[in-house]
């Protein structure tokens, strides 16, 4: 007797309630290990530099601020995260910070490595998305800047 395959009804699947209080995934990029070692050594060339050839009083500052970037960049790296759940999109470049709530959001550009955020009250933050120059290429950094930038305007 031959096998036929019968067809299969298309049930709609639904969620468990587990699923629907979880609400929507939130989506993270983190910075490549390599461009936080990058940031580093050209934090520490900078500084040599500035506490070499600048005098004094204008070298120790901008030293003592490349010097704080580059250790930002090595421990905290540079972070997108998209939280539709909680309505946020935080953007972390080393030390600093900055959250943007997803009803402010009101155009989406990516434009290659860079995206940029326009917000309804308060301008546009941009971001250069980890592959920005031909080194990054060379050290194989993927490219995020679409990614991240179409997780944002379906969050939106």
């Amino acid at each position: 007797m031959p096998v036929q395959d019968t067809p299969v009804q298309d049930t709609p699947v639904q969620d468990t309630p587990a699923e629907r209080a979880a609400g929507p995934a939130v989506e993270r990029w983190r910075c490549p290990a390599v461009l936080r070692v990058k940031s580093l050594v050209l934090a520490a060339v900078g500084a040599a530099a500035a506490a070499l050839f600048f005098p004094v009083w204008f070298g120790v500052p901008v030293a003592v601020l490349l010097g704080a970037w580059g250790l930002g960049m090595a421990a905290a790296g540079g972070a997108v995260t998209v939280d539709p759940g909680a309505g946020t999109l935080v953007l972390r470049v080393g030390l600093i910070v900055r959250r943007i709530r997803l009803t402010d959001v009101t155009a989406v550009l990516v434009d290659q490595a860079k995206v940029t955020i326009g917000r309804r009250d308060a301008g546009e933050v941009s971001l250069y998305a980890w592959r920005k120059s031909p080194l990054d290429a060379l050290l194989r950094v993927p490219a995020a800047a679409g990614d991240i930038g179409h997780a944002v305007a379906r969050a939106v």
